[in-house]
């Protein structure tokens, strides 16, 4: 029962995946190059190019215990900068009791992104996240927290030795989370170190080591990402990859995989153009 269940869950979510896929990109190839920020923990110093409407389409599987189908909007505000808003269409979560379990929509965040400074042989790239968690998700069904959460980012990035590296800090200021009764603004904190390599022109390889720490209720969730994406064309690459737990409370295995895809490009006219079209 619960593998068939699982599978009519999984329908929508490869329509979407297979819509994104064979859809076109007005944009030209060249100024649209697709760079993935799923499906880890981390950011890099990268922007979606300016201009450019990017998505991101995947899932998480924690089997018999949790199905997440996270869905990313990104647009790149200007030559370094770039908005984005997240969310979890579907979610679904069954942990045997110990915490209240349901389905339905997760929580959302949008933020933006910026770097400070472009990498070069010298020295490394330098960024900087902010981002708000909106309760959009059911406490009661335990797809989210119900608490409104503040996020602020710092990221660094360089090759070393052919693997693109990033080292990234978030340090969090909770709300009054109606799940666990946890008092008002906790701070989480999250440590992570990224690193990518590419295999060939189409295939990179990728890894990631993440620990999130949220100090006044004891949670330690220490993890490892491995996989690989794959370039189907300069608009277009999906990823595959296993997140393994390494502390007791993070997850034991989860599968994650999803699609990336520059669907656009949004422009906004010049004051001479908007005159134009009012006369």
């Amino acid at each position: 029962m619960q593998a068939h269940t699982t599978r009519s869950k999984a329908l929508p979510l490869g329509a979407l995946l297979l819509l994104l896929a064979g859809c076109r990109a007005s944009g030209p190839a060249q100024e649209a190059q697709v760079h993935p920020q799923r499906p880890f923990i981390s950011r890099d110093t990268f922007t979606t190019a300016e201009d450019v409407i990017e998505v991101e389409a995947g899932a998480s599987i924690w089997s018999g215990h949790e199905i997440e189908t996270p869905l990313t909007v990104k647009y790149g505000l200007g030559p370094r900068s770039e908005f984005f808003a997240q969310t979890s269409p579907y979610k679904e979560v069954d942990l045997n009791g110990a915490a209240p379990d349901g389905a339905g929509w997760g929580d959302t965040y949008v933020g933006l992104r910026h770097r400070l400074r472009d990498r070069d042989m010298y020295s490394p790239g330098y960024g900087f996240m902010i981002n708000t968690k909106l309760p959009t998700g059911r406490p009661k069904d335990g797809l989210g927290t119900g608490s409104t959460d503040w996020f602020g980012a710092l990221m660094a990035n360089q090759i070393y030795y052919g693997f693109d590296t990033t080292l990234f800090y978030q340090l969090g200021v909770l709300g009054e989370q109606q799940q666990t009764g946890a008092p008002d603004s906790n701070h989480e904190h999250t440590f992570a170190l990224q690193t990518r390599r590419e295999m060939d022109a189409h295939v990179t390889a990728y890894g990631e080591f993440a620990y999130e720490w949220e100090p006044e209720i004891d949670r330690e969730e220490a993890t490892i990402l491995a996989g690989a994406s794959f370039l189907l064309d300069s608009l277009t690459a999906v990823d595959l990859g296993v997140r393994l737990g390494l502390s007791d409370d993070a997850p034991d295995f989860q599968v994650v995989f999803g699609i990336t895809r520059a669907v656009g490009m949004l422009f906004f006219p010049e004051e001479d153009v908007r005159a134009s079209l009012r006369d």
